[in-house]
Parts: C-alpha cells; sequence; structure tokens
C-alpha cells in the first residue's frame, strides 16, 4: 500500500496538470470555433464570402449557428497541421506568426476606427496608433524569423482567405452591375401598372435585391412569369 501510494503522490500533480491543460484546450477550441461560425455568416452577408449553409441551432438566440463547411475544414486543417508539426513544440513559429500579424492588423484596424468612426484628429489618432504599432511592429519583426519552421503557414492561409473574399467581392459587385444596365425605367413600369396594363391581385410581395433607384430585374422576371403583381410590394435592398 505505501508503494501505491507514493506512486499515487508523483502521478497526482503530473494528472492535474494533464486535466487542467485539457480543460483550457477544450474551452479555447469552442471560443475558436464559436467565432469563426460567426465571422463567416458576417462575411456572406456583406458580400465578401460565398454563400455555405448554416444550421440555426436555437429558436431563441439569433447567434446559436452551425457552419458544416467551416467545421469540417477546420477539422482536417487541425489534423494536417498536426500530422505535419508531430508535436505542440514545433507548433511555436506558426502559433507566435499568426498571434503577432493579427496584433498589427488589430492595431491598424484601430487607427481605422479613430479616424472614420470615432471621428479623431489625425494627429492623436496616429499618436495613440504608433504606441501599439511600435510594440506589435516589434513582435512581427521578431516573428518573421520563424518564418521557415512554420511561421509561412498562417500567412499563406490568410492570404488564400484574402484572395477568395476579395474576388468573390468584385464578382459580386460585377453581378450588381451587370443586372443594373438591365433594369426598366421605373416611370415606365409605372406608366404600365397606372394604365392597368398589369393585373393587380391581393396580396403582398417582397424582393430582395443589390441595386437601389430602380425597379429590379426580379420584380420584372416576377411579373413576366405571373403575369401580374400583388396590391403591396416591398423592395429590400442591401447595397455592396
Amino acid at each position: 500500500m505505501a508503494i501505491r501510494s507514493s506512486s499515487w503522490r508523483r502521478s497526482g500533480p503530473s494528472f492535474r496538470w494533464w486535466y487542467w491543460q485539457t480543460l483550457a484546450t477544450i474551452i479555447a477550441s469552442q471560443a475558436i470555433i464559436t467565432g469563426a461560425f460567426s465571422l463567416t455568416r458576417q462575411a456572406m452577408q456583406l458580400g465578401w464570402f460565398p454563400g455555405v449553409h448554416i444550421h440555426q441551432t436555437s429558436a431563441d438566440e439569433y447567434g446559436q449557428i452551425y457552419v458544416p463547411f467551416v467545421n469540417w475544414a477546420m477539422m482536417l486543417g487541425t489534423l494536417a497541421l498536426t500530422y505535419g508539426f508531430g508535436s505542440s513544440e514545433r507548433l511555436a513559429g506558426a502559433y507566435g506568426t499568426a498571434v503577432s500579424t493579427t496584433m498589427l492588423l488589430t492595431t491598424a484596424l484601430l487607427y481605422n476606427a479613430m479616424r472614420n468612426i470615432w471621428r479623431w484628429p489625425m494627429l492623436v489618432a496616429l499618436l495613440v496608433s504608433w504606441v501599439f504599432l511600435l510594440i506589435d511592429g516589434a513582435f512581427f519583426a521578431a516573428n518573421l524569423l520563424k518564418l521557415p519552421e512554420g511561421g509561412w503557414i498562417p500567412l499563406l492561409f490568410g492570404l488564400v482567405v484574402f484572395t477568395i473574399m476579395t474576388t468573390w467581392h468584385r464578382g459580386m459587385r460585377a453581378v450588381a452591375a451587370k443586372l443594373a444596365e438591365g433594369e426598366e425605367n421605373p416611370d415606365a413600369f409605372l406608366t404600365e401598372l397606372e394604365g392597368g396594363r398589369i393585373p393587380r391581385v391581393p396580396g403582398t410581395a417582397v424582393f430582395l435585391t443589390r441595386t437601389a433607384r430602380r425597379i429590379p430585374p426580379v420584380l420584372l422576371n416576377h411579373v413576366a412569369q405571373i403575369k401580374a403583381l400583388q396590391e403591396t410590394v416591398v423592395t429590400l435592398n442591401r447595397q455592396l
């Protein structure tokens, strides 16, 4: 019994360390997953990311969502990194580069918020930003030495995501501009309505469009197919 007790005392602290480390990892992973889900949905709503399927997991909480594509992509990426690096110690370069780059970009966003949202004078915004920039820049420059040790991975991943977002946004703007060319003049369409050439039926129709100040193509297609238009028409516009 003395041997067993001694063995337990030696393994006790190690077990407690493993328990708390595992618990912290689970909490951190859940925060990252939730953040990735929310950012993906926000990027989609702003027209900066391709549409992916989103599950609304709660009837009461709007923010409780599940994005299968993002979840599986993160799982495959985690497995690939685990297999490629083999240990958490070898991930230090990638982790340090990711964190320092995030800090640097946060400082840039802070300056943008101070100027465009809070309307601070440029001199004050620059002084405040430079305080953070000196610290963040030093960390970022130090982590550039770790690029060959894996620091290139988060930078490459960020570049891929940035390319996807900018390409998608540019394409959506091009599509919206092309659709705007084929829109009908509002006066001509209203003249047809007032002249009774388009029958009106009871009910309300809601049309979602990315264009403004003109008759959206989706409304014209609706009238062309149904040969009628509801008495109440609502168009919801979202500018890109």
